[in-house]
């Protein structure tokens, strides 16, 4: 039968999260073009990151996480690529 339809229309296996992850990476970029995300920061890993971990929090509960656990993740995740604020 050949590759599924999905993967020849998407070009990938599960498409919500690859675009997903496309979205926050060129967010990340446009933060780093604007000197909030260090210019060495690895957005193609930071993405996906973000995506998992909040999608963790999202499946281990059962009703949507606290807005301080989400924020708590995604300042740990990003602690390391932030640009000091003056």
């Amino acid at each position: 039968m050949g590759q599924p339809f999905l993967r020849l229309a998407t070009g990938s296996r599960i498409p919500l999260v690859s675009e997903s992850a496309a979205m926050v990476a060129g967010y990340l970029a446009a933060e780093q073009d604007l000197g909030r995300v260090a210019t060495d920061a690895d957005i193609s890993t930071l993405a996906p990151t973000l995506i998992g971990a909040a999608h963790l929090l999202f499946t281990d509960t059962d009703g949507p996480p606290e807005p301080a656990a989400v924020a708590g993740v995604v300042a740990t995740v990003l602690a390391g690529a932030l640009t000091p604020t003056p």
